[in-house]
């Protein structure tokens, strides 16, 4: 995976922020996936699955923040997640009412395996 810089307006900025939102991503994800739909083709590397979809899924399996790192880490060559990220995506989860537990909760649910 390729790292680039660009420069945009702030308008498509603040635009990129609000559909992000409304889908439950971040904006890095959100370009991915749009990138991948112009120029992925199958076996591409635009075409593997996108970090949050990898990180909701482990969170829902009640993995630890940790251990969701580890596993986007492993389905998404490149990415670089972060407790921070992890995080965000657990509490978006939370927010939009799905019954996911807090990494503490994880923690102390995968210590009693």
């Amino acid at each position: 995976m390729k790292k680039i810089s660009v420069s945009i307006e702030e308008g498509t900025f603040a635009a990129m922020h609000q559909v992000a939102d409304m889908r439950a991503m971040t904006v890095p994800d959100l370009i991915r996936s749009t990138l991948a739909g112009a120029f992925g083709g199958e076996g591409s590397e635009a075409s593997s699955p996108l970090v949050k979809d990898v990180a909701e899924e482990a969170i829902r399996e009640g993995l630890t923040n940790e251990e969701t790192m580890a596993r986007v880490r492993e389905k998404c060559p490149g990415s670089s997640p972060t407790p921070a990220s992890i995080s965000w995506y657990r509490t978006r989860l939370r927010k939009n009412g799905e019954p996911v537990k807090t990494d503490a909760e994880a923690k102390v649910t995968r210590a009693r395996g």
